[in-house]
């Protein structure tokens, strides 16, 4: 299986470790502004959480309808369950649809989950994701790339219509578009590879 490699580069802008972080703060901004109509997300009361949490819920069924089965999709646990002890929450299955949902969640509404963190594998996803982010190593690039609902979610956003607007739009990624291209690519493979075998 061939993860991105590092590669020795002299422009800081286009360093491998730049472009990797600059991929995964995108999909951070994207989800953020697709479930929360923001790029940080304050809930100020429970309601609030309970409503950007059912958002991200509706969120997710729509963008991962064709991924999963009706089945898998409905019989998964709400988000806003999180506020409920842990034996209540274990009577929902733990599959792969509910799992996708706690990895957008826990990029889309970093503050909510940071409160949950010892709840039901909130900790699994949440903290692999800002290692990447915050602690920066080729080993944990690899390790968040092994989790499948960071695959999935970084999969189905990097195919997507939006993504490919960002490249175009965003400040950041159109000065070096084509190696954001490239570098998605390159993520798209290392997934594929990983499905497969």
């Amino acid at each position: 299986m061939d993860f991105p490699k590092k590669k020795p580069q002299s422009d800081t802008n286009t360093r491998d470790d730049v472009l990797h972080k600059t991929l995964f703060r995108a999909v951070k901004k994207f989800y953020s502004q697709e479930c929360c109509n923001t790029r940080h997300v304050f809930a100020h009361s429970k309601n609030q959480e309970s409503q950007i949490l059912q958002k991200i819920d509706q969120v997710c069924k729509a963008r991962f309808a064709s991924l999963f089965s009706e089945a898998e999709i409905e019989e998964a646990a709400p988000l806003e369950l999180l506020a409920l002890d842990k034996k209540q929450l274990a009577e929902f299955p733990l599959n792969d649809f509910f799992m996708a949902k706690l990895m957008v969640a826990s990029i889309s509404a970093r503050m909510i989950m940071k409160k949950y963190i010892g709840k039901y594998e909130v900790r699994k996803v949440y903290v692999k994701y800002y290692n990447v982010l915050n602690k920066y190593s080729y080993g944990k690039l690899v390790n968040l790339l092994t989790l499948k609902p960071f695959q999935t979610v970084f999969k189905e956003f990097l195919t997507s219509s939006e993504f490919a607007q960002m490249l175009r739009e965003d400040k950041t990624l159109k000065k070096h578009q084509d190696l954001y291209k490239a570098k998605a690519q390159e993520f798209l493979e290392t997934i594929g590879q990983m499905e497969a075998g």
